[in-house]
C-alpha cells in the first residue's frame, strides 16, 4: 500500500511543498487507511450479529446506522488519497455518526431484551470510531470522544440485557475504557511524534550542521597540528639546532608536498584495501626507522574490505610518531618491532621497544608529541562513528596504539520509537492494564468454582504486557514473542476451567480474551505477526474446546470470542503498513541529517584548511623553501626558524593566547633572549571579549618588561581559582595571578 499520494496545492488549499516528506502528514494517511481497514474487518465479522439483532430496534435504525458508520469508515480510507481536508471532513462525519445513531438508537428501541451473554454489536468498535476522531481532532477531543461512545455503549448494553443495568456495568466500563485508551493513545503519540519530527526539523538540521561544522573544524585543526608539529616545527628546530643539512632538505621537501596536498586537496584517497594499510602502516614505520622489524597480517575475510582512508592514515602517522619517540627515547641500543593486525572491522597496531620506558599518563599533557601526534590523532579516529582508539604504555613496552573504525549505525529508529513504546507513558498504560486485570478477575471471583486459576491470568497477562514495554528490539525478540503467544490461551483456559458454562457467563468474565487481544495487536506492531495469529488461533481453540466440552457446542464459544480477531486483523493492516511507514520517516529524517552535516562538514573543514593553510604560508613557508633549496642560512635565518617554530609551538599549546599583541610581544621577547612557555588549560574558553582583552594586556606587559630570563604563562583549568597565572624570572621572581574577571588577584 502507498504510504504518500500527494496532491496539487489548489486541492486542499494547503502548502504543498513539503507532502511527500512530513511525517505527520504521512501518518496521518496511513492511519485513516488503518481505521477504514478496521471497520472493513469489523463488518465482516458482525453482519450475522446485525442482521440477528434488528429486531429489537425500528426498521429504519440498522440500516441507517450501518451504512453511516461502516461506509463512513470505509470512505475515510478512500478520503486519504485526495488530500488532508477530505480525510478530516470525512473522520469527523465517522466520529460524530457513531454517537448520533448510537443516542438514536434508545430512541428506535422497542423494548426486546437480550440475554446476558450477548452484547449489541456497536459496542465492539466504540475505539474505532475514537480513533477517527483522532485522525480529525486535536488529542483532548478525541479522548473525550472516546469517553462518551464508551459511556452510550455500555449504557445501551446493560439496558437492552436481561439482567439489572448496574450488573457487571463497572467492569464492563472498566474493560472498555481500557482497552480503547490503549489504541486511541498509540495513534495519539504517534500522530504527536510526527507532528515534533516535522516541526524540529529545521531545528534538528542546524544543531547537526553546527555540531558537524564543529566537529569538522576540530578535526582539521588536529590534522593541522599533528602536521605542523610532525613536519614542520620539526624541520625548523632542527635548523635552529644547525642539523646536518642532508637530513633537513628531504625533512622540508616532505613538509612543503603535503601542505602543497592539502592545497590542492589530493591528500583525500578513495578507500584503501587491506593490503594497502599494511604497506602504508610499514611505510609509515620504516621513514621513522629503518631498522624497525615491521609484521603484517591480514585476517580471513578482510581482503573484500575497504577501509576509509582518514583512519588508516592518522594511524600511520601516529605510528611513524610513536616509533620517531623511541628513537629519541628508548636508547641507542635499543630495538624496535611493529605488529600490525587488520581485521573486517579494526585495524590493530603495536609498537615495542626493548629501551627505556615510560609511564603515559605521567607525561605532561602539554607535551606535543605524545599528546597531539599520537594521542590527538588516536581521537580523531575514536570520535568517528563506530571508531574506537586505545593507547597504552608501560616499562616493557614502549608505547602500544590500538585503532580501530566500524561501520555507522544510521536510520535505526522503529515504530517502537514512533509510539513510544519504552516510555514512561508506556508503562504508566502496562500498570492501568495490570490494574484492569485485577478488577476484572476480583469480579469474576464471585462467580468462579475455584479462585487461584484467575490469579494465574493475572499473571500471565501482566507479565505479557510489562514485556512487551520493557523487552527491546525490533521486531521483537523470539523467546518473548513466544512466552506472548502462548499468554492468552493460558490465561483463557485458566479462567474458562472455573467458570461454569450454564448459566452462560457474561463477557467480561471472558476478560482474557479481549486483555490478551490488545497484546496480540502491539505484537503485530512490534513485527511479530505470524506469532500474533498463532495467539489468536490457540485462544479460539481454547474457547471452542471449552463450550465443546461443557455442552453448548464448538459455535457457542467461538462466537463469543471470534470478534476478538478484528483487533488482530487491524494489528495486521499496521505491520504492513505503519511499520514501513515509520523506517522510511526516521530513514529519511537520518538521510537529511546525514547530507547536511556532511556538506557543512566539508565547507568548514575547507573554510578551517584556508585559514590554516594562509597562516603557515606566511610564517613557515618561505623558510622551508629556503631550506629545500638547498643553500646555506646565515645565523639571522636560524634564528628566525628557531622564533616561527616557537610561535608554532604557542599556537598548539595555547591556542586562546594567540593574537596579534601576544605575539608580536612573545617575539620581541625571545629575540631579547628570554624564555617563553604558553600553556593553556581552558579557563578562558568561555571569557568574554573584554576579559579576554584585558588578559592580553597583562601578558603583553610581563613580556615587555623582562630583559633576560623566562616567562612561563598559563591558562588554568576551570576549577581554579584564578584563570590565568604568569610566573616572571628576570632580575627578580614574581608570580602575577589574574582573575576570571581579567583583574589581578595577587603578586
Amino acid at each position: 500500500m502507498s504510504a504518500v499520494a500527494d496532491e496539487p496545492a489548489g486541492d486542499t488549499g494547503e502548502k504543498s511543498h513539503d507532502r511527500s516528506t512530513a511525517a505527520a502528514d504521512r501518518l496521518l494517511r496511513v492511519f485513516a487507511r488503518f481505521v477504514a481497514i478496521g471497520y472493513l474487518c469489523y463488518f465482516a465479522l458482525l453482519v450475522p450479529e446485525i442482521l440477528e439483532v434488528s429486531a429489537l430496534v425500528a426498521r429504519w435504525w440498522t440500516p441507517t446506522a450501518a451504512v453511516l458508520m461502516f461506509g463512513s469508515g470505509v470512505a475515510l480510507g478512500f478520503a486519504s488519497f485526495r488530500g488532508t481536508v477530505w480525510m478530516q471532513r470525512t473522520a469527523t462525519v465517522n466520529a460524530l455518526a457513531y454517537v448520533v445513531m448510537v443516542a438514536l438508537w434508545f430512541v428506535a428501541w422497542n423494548g426486546t431484551q437480550i440475554p446476558q451473554d450477548q452484547s449489541l454489536w456497536f459496542t465492539a468498535f466504540p475505539g474505532l470510531a475514537s480513533l477517527a476522531a483522532a485522525v480529525a481532532w486535536r488529542p483532548r477531543r478525541a479522548f473525550v470522544h472516546m469517553i462518551l461512545v464508551v459511556l452510550l455503549a455500555q449504557c445501551a448494553n446493560h439496558l437492552v440485557r436481561d439482567a439489572p443495568f448496574g450488573y457487571f456495568l463497572a467492569p464492563d466500563l472498566a474493560f472498555a475504557f481500557v482497552f480503547c485508551t490503549v489504541f486511541l493513545a498509540a495513534a495519539v503519540v504517534g500522530l504527536g511524534t510526527g507532528r515534533t519530527l516535522d516541526e524540529t526539523i529545521a531545528v534538528t538540521q542546524a544543531t547537526a550542521a553546527a555540531a558537524a561544522s564543529a566537529e569538522a573544524r576540530n578535526a582539521e585543526r588536529a590534522r593541522f597540528d599533528a602536521l605542523v608539529h610532525d613536519r614542520v616545527m620539526s624541520t625548523l628546530l632542527a635548523v635552529s639546532r644547525n642539523a646536518p643539512r642532508e637530513s633537513l632538505v628531504e625533512q622540508a621537501e616532505r613538509a612543503v608536498a603535503e601542505l602543497d596536498e592539502l592545497r590542492r586537496g589530493t591528500d583525500r584517497e578513495s578507500a584503501l584495501d587491506a593490503a594497502a594499510v599494511v604497506a602504508r602502516l610499514r611505510s609509515a614505520a620504516t621513514e621513522a626507522d629503518e631498522d624497525v622489524v615491521f609484521t603484517g597480517r591480514v585476517a580471513p575475510g578482510s581482503g573484500d574490505v575497504a577501509f576509509p582512508p582518514e583512519p588508516a592514515r592518522a594511524t600511520a602517522a601516529a605510528l611513524a610518531e610513536a616509533v620517531r619517540n623511541s628513537v629519541r627515547h628508548a636508547g641507542k641500543d635499543a630495538s624496535r618491532t611493529v605488529e600490525v593486525d587488520v581485521a573486517p572491522r579494526w585495524i590493530s597496531v603495536q609498537v615495542v621497544d626493548d629501551g627505556r620506558g615510560f609511564e603515559p599518563e605521567a607525561v605532561d599533557p602539554h607535551r606535543l608529541g605524545l599528546e597531539v601526534s599520537i594521542r590527538g590523532r588516536m581521537r580523531r579516529v575514536s570520535g568517528g562513528p563506530g571508531g574506537r582508539a586505545v593507547r597504552a604504555g608501560g616499562r616493557d613496552p614502549g608505547v602500544v596504539v590500538l585503532a580501530g573504525s566500524g561501520r555507522m549505525n544510521t536510520a535505526n529508529s522503529t515504530v517502537s520509537d514512533l509510539l513510544r513504546m519504552h516510555s514512561r507513558p508506556a508503562r504508566a498504560f502496562a500498570v492501568l492494564y495490570a490494574v484492569t486485570c485485577v478488577v476484572l478477575a476480583l469480579n469474576t471471583a464471585p462467580h468462579a468454582e475455584v479462585r487461584w486459576p484467575l490469579a494465574i491470568a493475572v499473571i500471565v497477562c501482566v507479565a505479557a504486557a510489562y514485556a512487551l514495554v520493557a523487552v527491546e528490539g525490533d521486531p521483537l525478540p523470539v523467546r518473548p514473542a513466544l512466552a506472548m503467544t502462548f499468554s492468552g490461551a493460558i490465561a483463557s483456559a485458566s479462567v474458562l476451567w472455573v467458570v461454569p458454562a450454564d448459566p452462560a457467563p457474561h463477557p467480561i468474565e471472558l476478560w482474557p480474551f479481549g486483555m490478551s487481544t490488545t497484546i496480540l495487536v502491539f505484537m503485530c506492531v512490534r513485527g511479530r505477526t505470524a506469532y500474533a495469529w498463532c495467539g489468536m488461533l490457540l485462544m479460539l481453540v481454547v474457547a471452542a474446546l471449552w463450550s465443546h466440552l461443557t455442552g453448548p457446542g464448538m459455535d457457542y464459544g467461538l462466537g463469543l470470542t471470534i470478534t476478538s480477531a478484528g483487533p488482530v486483523l487491524m494489528g495486521t493492516v499496521c505491520a504492513y503498513t505503519i511499520r514501513p511507514l515509520a523506517r522510511s520517516i526516521y530513514l529519511l529524517r537520518a538521510r537529511s541529517m546525514q547530507r547536511i552535516a556532511a556538506e557543512s562538514a566539508a565547507a568548514a573543514a575547507l573554510e578551517e584548511r584556508d585559514v590554516r593553510l594562509g597562516s603557515l604560508d606566511a610564517s613557515a613557508r618561505p623558510l622551508l623553501e629556503r631550506i629545500v633549496s638547498g643553500e646555506p642560512l646565515d645565523e639571522n635565518e636560524r634564528i628566525e626558524c628557531g622564533l616561527v617554530e616557537a610561535r608554532l609551538r604557542d599556537g598548539l599549546r595555547a591556542p586562546v593566547l594567540q593574537v596579534p599583541e601576544v605575539d608580536r610581544a612573545a617575539a620581541t621577547a625571545r629575540r631579547r633572549g628570554v624564555e617563553i612557555v604558553m600553556l593553556d588549560d581552558h579557563a578562558m574558553d568561555s571569557a568574554s571579549p573584554e576579559v579576554r582583552r584585558a588578559v592580553y594586556r597583562e601578558v603583553v606587559d610581563a613580556l615587555d618588561s623582562v630583559r633576560e630570563g623566562s616567562v612561563t604563562v598559563r591558562v588554568l583549568p576551570t576549577t581554579r581559582a584564578a584563570m590565568v597565572t604568569m610566573l616572571v624570572k628576570g632580575e627578580d621572581v614574581r608570580r602575577i595571578e589574574i582573575g576570571h574577571d581579567g583583574r589581578r588577584t595577587g603578586n
